[in-house]
């Protein structure tokens, strides 16, 4: 269940950052990098996973750039 507790640590990171950060927007790697400071050993499976859900909730929006690239951004839900 490592993917579980993974999962949950990084929903629960992104919520935390998304209240702190309202006005926040990123790649998945900046995310990963900037975001997730602590966490950038993380799983990129389980990351993408996690903002797929936060997405379908309102928490994130995406946004598909020209070049195929995902940005997301804090909703308005958070």
């Amino acid at each position: 269940m490592r993917g579980d507790t993974e999962r949950e640590q990084l929903r629960q990171a992104l919520l935390a950052y998304a209240r702190a950060h309202p006005d926040a927007s990123d790649t998945m790697e900046g995310i990963r990098s900037f975001w997730l400071q602590s966490q950038t050993g993380c799983s990129p499976e389980n990351l993408e996973h996690v903002l797929a859900d936060l997405v379908s909730i309102g928490v994130f929006v995406v946004k598909r750039l020209p070049d195929g690239t995902s940005l997301y951004s804090v909703g308005i839900d958070t």
